[in-house]
């Protein structure tokens, strides 16, 4: 009886799976690059805002001192009684 030999051969290809790690990385990357930009814009719109805030309050009551000083003050707030 003749004798048989077989064989298996099996080949992955990555290179496929190599580019999309790539394209993942790069994705990744420039995620974290818009994220700090993000982070930074919202801190600085905190600090905005914060002077904002502190000016509006100092307007404010600059405003309600004026008023209360010359007894023009709106029937809401007026504290005398009649």
């Amino acid at each position: 009886m003749a004798e048989q030999q077989s064989r298996l051969a099996i080949i992955i290809d990555s290179t496929g799976a190599r580019r999309s790690a790539d394209s993942l990385a790069d994705a990744l990357a420039k995620l974290t690059t818009k994220g700090e930009r993000t982070t930074a814009a919202a801190g600085k719109l905190g600090v905005a805002l914060g002077a904002a805030v502190a000016a509006g309050a100092v307007t404010g009551a600059t405003a309600l001192a004026a008023m209360i000083k010359s007894g023009d003050l709106p029937p809401v707030l007026d504290t005398t009684f009649s």
